[in-house]
């Protein structure tokens, strides 16, 4: 275990503690496509990856957000001929978006979240 992490963890919970309110929002992470069934890896801020087997189209999930957050999202189909879109919001607008075609698709998307 990196020894850093909690001082990682408590100098982001401390940035976002004092990020004016108007700068904070929420990120979705959004995974669609067809047909239905995705292996899904994804992370936001401090919480550790995680894995996800065999989600159905329309997966998502919720986080706070603050200035200098990593998202990250990774979507593979488990049939060939599929398609997979990863979207990633932030206040309702997208931020990073990624789509993916073929036999067993992967699609990422990714980035460092930056307020204006």
């Amino acid at each position: 275990m990196n020894k850093l992490s909690p001082m990682k963890n408590s100098l982001y919970r401390l940035r976002c503690f004092f990020t004016p309110k108007n700068k904070k929002g929420f990120v979705i992470i959004k995974v669609t496509g067809a047909p239905s069934g995705f292996d899904i890896t994804y992370k936001c801020s401090e919480m550790k990856a995680r894995q996800e087997k065999s989600q159905p189209d329309g997966w998502s999930r919720t986080f706070q957000a603050c200035p200098g957050i990593y998202i990250y999202c990774s979507a593979q189909t488990n049939h060939k001929n599929a398609h997979v879109c990863v979207d990633i919001l932030f206040n309702g607008r997208i931020y990073r978006s990624a789509t993916a075609m073929g036999d067993y698709a992967v699609a990422t998307a990714s980035g460092r979240l930056e307020l204006e």
